[in-house]
């Protein structure tokens, strides 16, 4: 599944399939962020991204990363572990199966074609 390479600072992506449940959380969001100008700076973005209605880990997400369409990012500080899976709070899921020496960056949700997909940013191993 993880490749190992010797750069520390490198990050992979991991993809993951994303409940039908989230799915129309994850649209609702976007419609959210689409009305944030992504030409403002992170502390504005994130803001604009509360006052619209989003949580503090989707506003966050809009702070740290430039605003891309169809793109929602939510930072490490948003994701907890417990027992081999991934949880993000703010979306009530987890993300099962994630083993315990693999560093996680970040959960990116992206729409392709109007269906959700997820990745992991991970920290590519040393060896």
């Amino acid at each position: 599944m993880l490749k190992e390479v010797a750069d520390v600072e490198s990050i992979e992506t991991v993809p993951f399939e994303v409940s039908a449940v989230v799915s129309p959380i994850l649209d609702d969001l976007r419609e959210k962020l689409d009305a944030v100008d992504p030409k403002k700076p992170g502390q504005q973005r994130y803001e604009a991204a509360r006052e619209l209605g989003c949580g503090a880990a989707i506003a966050k997400g809009a702070k740290y990363r430039s605003l891309l369409p169809e793109q929602i990012y939510v930072p490490n500080t948003e994701i907890r572990r417990a027992n081999g899976t991934i949880r993000i709070p703010y979306l009530k899921t987890a993300i099962p199966e994630v083993p315990s020496d693999v560093v996680v960056k970040a959960v990116v949700y992206i729409r392709k074609e109007g269906a959700w997909v997820g990745q992991l940013e991970v920290k590519k191993l040393v060896l």
